[in-house]
């Protein structure tokens, strides 16, 4: 019992900034609901924690989720200039064999 209810509050805290979704949505007033109100959600130090490191964890993501996109976008952009310099030695070696 004592594992739901820490999981509730993290669920309550994770969801109450950033709740987007009709699932988050849910889920928070849920949590709170099983507690008998919002009022009645005991705030503890972890609680507290999970509450002001939210915003950390959050930037964390964003960060490696912008990395991710930059390393996907330039891969293919790796891929036309190694095409790109391959088709340039094919041409010049199709001119040489011209050329002789």
């Amino acid at each position: 019992m004592q594992n739901t209810t820490e999981v509730m509050k993290m669920v309550i805290i994770l969801s109450h900034g950033n709740a987007q979704t009709v699932v988050a949505r849910r889920t928070t007033y849920d949590a709170a609901s099983s507690f008998g109100g919002v009022a009645n959600v005991p705030i503890t130090k972890s609680l507290n924690h999970a509450a002001c490191n939210a915003r950390a964890r959050f930037q964390e993501d964003k960060e490696r989720r912008r990395k991710e996109d930059k390393t996907t976008k330039e891969e293919p952009m790796q891929e036309v200039e190694e095409q790109k310099a391959k088709k340039l030695k094919l041409m010049e070696k199709a001119q040489r064999n011209r050329n002789d």
